[in-house]
């Protein structure tokens, strides 16, 4: 499941550094740099050498950022913002320091192979690492919006046309649950618990054992050969058993002197 995840994120966050913005973003910074020079590079590295230097480590730490933020929201998902910000800041940090230790030295001729420390190195990468991710977040949209935090998780584990549906119902079939949406349905290999703790923040009731359904998607309810049964907007009808009658009950879904179950 953490694989799966951790792919799906991956697809997003590529699909977000391949976007106009994020080049645009890209060669902004690397423009500034490369005009700026800073850490020294001004005055020690040629026109030429900043623009190859510069572009490359900027274009590197996005990538970078890429994998460790797509790792970060598949394994640390449930973290506050800011801690994952820090966290990401400081393993792109660790990540391309030794590619900045590399190239400077290489480009720059007032420089040998072990002139920088590691340390003074790190240093100064995260420095830069630091704003550029930030800007990155805020300007750009890298990090989600707090609109697509409230969608429920279970989300990101469906087909890509299904990314944008509503999800109406769950149900358990063996190892599998079916889970359907306003824009069709689909089988993951979970447990629907599992499936159900993934709904959040969305409201949700048991109608049985192997059925689940968001609380909106409730139409009403009807009585089929003795049977309760609850309606949904798509027409689906779920059936209600004994044991979690009592609930929808005191909810006010399903009658108390209604037959059936």
């Amino acid at each position: 499941m953490i694989r799966y995840e951790f792919r799906q994120q991956l697809a997003e966050m590529i699909a977000a550094l391949r976007s106009r913005n994020v080049i645009a973003f890209w060669l902004m910074v690397s423009f500034f740099t490369i005009l700026a020079g800073p850490f020294g590079t001004y005055d020690t590295m040629d026109l030429e050498c900043r623009a190859v230097h510069w572009g490359a480590i900027i274009g590197a730490g996005l990538a970078i950022g890429t994998l460790v933020y797509a790792a970060l929201l598949t394994v640390c998902r449930d973290w506050r913002p800011i801690l994952v910000d820090l966290a990401a800041a400081l393993l792109i940090t660790s990540l391309l320091a030794p590619l900045v230790e590399v190239m400077r030295p290489a480009l720059d001729q007032s420089l040998r192979r072990g002139d920088l420390g590691i340390c003074e190195v790190w240093g100064t990468t995260l420095v830069l690492v630091a704003p550029i991710f930030f800007l990155q977040r805020q300007l750009i949209g890298f990090q989600k919006t707090t609109d697509e935090t409230a969608l429920p998780r279970l989300l990101r584990r469906l087909p890509e046309p299904l990314h944008e549906a509503t999800i109406l119902r769950l149900c358990a079939r063996g190892h599998t649950v079916d889970v359907v949406t306003d824009r069709g349905s689909t089988n993951l290999r979970m447990r629907l618990a599992d499936a159900i703790d993934e709904m959040e923040p969305v409201e949700g009731l048991w109608t049985h054992r192997s059925h689940w359904i968001a609380r909106g998607a409730i139409t009403g309810h009807v009585c089929e050969a003795g049977k309760l049964r609850l309606t949904l907007v798509n027409g689906d009808s779920v059936p209600v058993s004994r044991g979690f009658r009592p609930q929808l009950e005191a909810e006010g879904l399903v009658p108390r002197n209604e037959g059936g179950g």
